[in-house]
């Protein structure tokens, strides 16, 4: 089984962050997560929302659905994957915004290629 791309060793919730310290390709690296970003992307997403659908003692069908409140949503297992995909998904998000400032300052500096004639 591959070794995941980032592994959390420990997380701590502050008033406005979550300090994460995790390993990235096996280098220690420290996150520091807006908790207003990371909530609304979880709430964005359904991650607080559950669906059971387990059997009674008689082996009644019996559904049960809702929303986690965010103290059962932080205790919960999907916490760490969720942190993870967070990470990424901002990684990412700097990557395009940094080849977007990239590609601007090219053309700012070239002109405009709309004035240019088709051969």
């Amino acid at each position: 089984m591959p070794k995941p791309l980032i592994e959390i060793d420990t997380w701590e919730m502050d008033l406005n962050l979550i300090k994460v310290s995790a390993l990235k390709n096996n280098i220690p690296v420290d996150y520091e997560l807006s908790i207003v970003k990371f909530e609304a992307f979880i709430d964005r997403h359904g991650k607080r929302d559950y669906c059971s659908d387990p059997s009674d003692y008689r082996g009644e069908h019996v559904q049960d659905a809702g929303t986690m409140s965010w103290d059962e949503y932080y205790e919960s297992t999907y916490l760490m994957e969720d942190l993870i995909e967070f990470i990424i998904i901002q990684e990412a998000d700097q990557v395009f915004t940094d080849i977007s400032a990239g590609i601007n300052k090219i053309v700012a500096m070239t002109g405009n290629y709309s004035k240019s004639k088709a051969i």
